[in-house]
């Protein structure tokens, strides 16, 4: 998100607090304000909201130097603080130790501050329910760019910022004094800057939070500000768990099915052999037994075919008709003839003696043809 809210304390909790919300895009400040004392810092929560909030604590409180360490082991670098005990007026344990992202792979830039300052600024952040990203000493923040030094005036205090980390605050009112120090160190004095409508709009289009060494670390990190995986390590694993119950799930389930398969399987394949005895492999059971039906079928129907004529022959020649064309339905089944008789009575006498075979019988009218008649009738058994 490009919008971040930014706050300048005081050296003491007492002193006024500067802040801003600015947007980095427009490179703008969208909301300014002062507040009398930490006691209102709760004000902030609104403007804190939904966005990035950095604080800043003054350069003069904080000392910023770099210490070199063999590697990068947990051992040596919790030793840090008494590879600087010489640079130090204080002892060690009075002091908190900040580090930040490694130059190389053996210098680290370290941020000192007094354990009781920085211990009396995390209660009240706690008190106002402040959840603040990061806590920085101001001149610390800056990005020199691509100057050798980054210099923003903050009132009556001049922040600079050169390279390769060197951070101090000067009074804007005494810059010839100064001016020599930074002209030994090869440095051109930087031109203070200064923005009436909000002292803190040029500190913020300068200010560099990755660059910056965040003091809210160890013992002294907010504790109602998790980080991402802090704050959503629970709903993960419980959403882990439920991915593997509903695969272990699909698992079991699966292999039920499986199971049930290979005995429907184990079923079939017994049904086709009891049915089909003659039958060496089962390819597909389903067409195999519909071939089979099939055959059966035929064979049916060419027997009913067989008995129809067998049981109507008798009464065709006791009659004296006979048979000049058949057609047999499979459907049915019945059979449909063309029967010939030189008497047209005898098609009279027909009809009693096929029902005394037991068949069933629809004549049509006869017709005369070439001096001989012609019938059509069905037969079907009864």
């Amino acid at each position: 998100m490009s919008e971040f809210l930014l706050a300048s304390l005081g050296y003491r909790t007492t002193d006024p607090i500067d802040w801003l919300v600015w947007d980095a895009t427009a490179s703008r400040a969208i909301e300014t304000g002062r507040l009398a004392d930490a006691d209102q810092l709760p004000q902030l929560q609104a403007q804190a909201h939904g966005r990035a909030c950095y604080l800043l604590l003054p350069q003069e409180q904080v000392l910023v130097t770099e210490v070199e360490v063999p590697n990068r082991r947990r051992a040596t670098l919790s030793a840090i603080p008494f590879l600087l005990e010489e640079q130090l007026c204080d002892e060690p344990d009075q002091l908190h130790f900040a580090l930040g992202r490694p130059r190389d792979r053996t210098r680290y830039p370290v941020a000192v501050i007094d354990r009781r300052l920085i211990t009396g600024w995390r209660e009240c952040l706690l008190r106002a329910g402040l959840e603040a990203d990061a806590l920085f000493a101001d001149a610390q923040s800056l990005a020199p760019g691509t100057d050798p030094a980054a210099s923003v005036q903050l009132g009556e205090r001049l922040l600079v910022h050169s390279d390769p980390g060197s951070a101090l605050a000067l009074p804007a009112g005494a810059r010839r004094s100064w001016q020599p120090l930074l002209e030994r160190q090869g440095l051109e004095p930087p031109e203070p800057t200064t923005d009436e409508a909000s002292p803190l709009a040029a500190l913020a289009e300068r200010l560099a939070p990755r660059q910056g060494i965040n003091l809210l670390q160890g013992s002294f990190r907010l504790r109602e500000r998790q980080d991402l995986w802090q704050r959503w390590r629970l709903p993960a694993l419980l959403g882990l768990l439920l991915v593997l119950m509903s695969i272990a799930s699909l698992a079991i389930d699966n292999y039920r099915l499986t199971q049930r398969k290979a005995s429907l399987e184990q079923q079939i394949r017994s049904a086709f052999h009891e049915a089909l005895p003659e039958a060496r492999r089962m390819v597909n059971p389903k067409a195999q037994l519909q071939q089979q039906l099939d055959r059966l079928t035929q064979r049916r129907q060419g027997t009913l075919l067989l008995q129809l004529l067998g049981r109507s022959a008798p009464a065709f020649a006791e009659a004296g008709v006979s048979l000049s064309a058949l057609r047999f339905e499979r459907s049915e089944p019945r059979l449909h003839l063309e029967v010939i008789a030189d008497d047209p009575t005898a098609f009279e006498r027909l009809t009693p003696l096929l029902e005394k075979s037991e068949l069933q019988i629809a004549l049509e009218p006869a017709r005369q043809a070439a001096q001989r008649s012609h019938a059509r009738l069905i037969l079907e058994a009864k």
